[in-house]
């Protein structure tokens, strides 16, 4: 007999609750349900996932099939990790090594993801050195502008706590904020950034 893991609804309207069952194939969306092995809420703040670890590998072992989103709730689990480590031959006390080094460490990185990690650390400090300069730029035309009220940047001397910050970091960081004086239009300010950023992202 084929057998599904899939979901089974429960719950009220737009308050659903699923079981998440073993179901014969062959059998309507709603049809025979072999066993109920776990639940799942999705309504929580996170969604609720219980399933019977030892059914769930019962039945995969046996050739049952998982829906896409029993699988995904599975892998959530780590429920197929441990089922492809058993079937590597791993001892349990070796796979609950494996999943707490996992939990400690996290889990990994692809290749293209590490290869991108790898070559933006190689130019962080260009980029980095880039932005503060920039930035203290910016910060001194600002506060040289007859239409800007205040500029906020510890680069700055008039900033209250530029010693403390020149104290405590190489550079200045590539935040500031500022206000507009009074009576300036701060929606057209605001549409002419969004043009002026529109035209820069027009040339590489």
């Amino acid at each position: 007999m084929a057998v599904k893991l899939r979901l089974s609804r429960m719950g009220k309207k737009r308050q659903p609750v699923y079981k998440v069952v073993a179901a014969d194939a062959r059998s309507p969306r709603d049809g025979r349900i072999i066993e109920a092995i776990g639940l799942y809420n999705p309504k929580t703040e996170p969604a609720t996932v219980d399933i019977k670890e030892e059914r769930a590998l019962y039945w995969l072992g046996v050739g049952a099939q998982p829906t896409t989103t029993v699988k995904n709730l599975l892998s959530k689990k780590g429920i197929l990790l441990k089922r492809e480590l058993l079937n590597k031959g791993l001892s349990e006390d070796k796979i609950n090594t494996v999943f707490q080094m996992a939990k400690n460490l996290g889990g990994n990185l692809s290749d293209y993801t590490v290869w991108l990690l790898e070559r933006s650390l190689k130019t962080m400090g260009l980029r980095v050195k880039a932005q503060n300069e920039n930035a203290q730029v910016l910060a001194e035309y600002l506060y040289a502008n007859n239409k800007v009220a205040k500029v906020y940047y510890p680069g700055l001397i008039s900033h209250p706590e530029h010693e403390l910050a020149k104290a405590q970091m190489k550079g200045f960081g590539g935040m500031l904020s500022f206000e507009l004086i009074e009576g300036l239009n701060a929606d057209e300010f605001q549409k002419k950034l969004h043009s002026l950023r529109q035209l820069l992202n027009a040339y590489p």
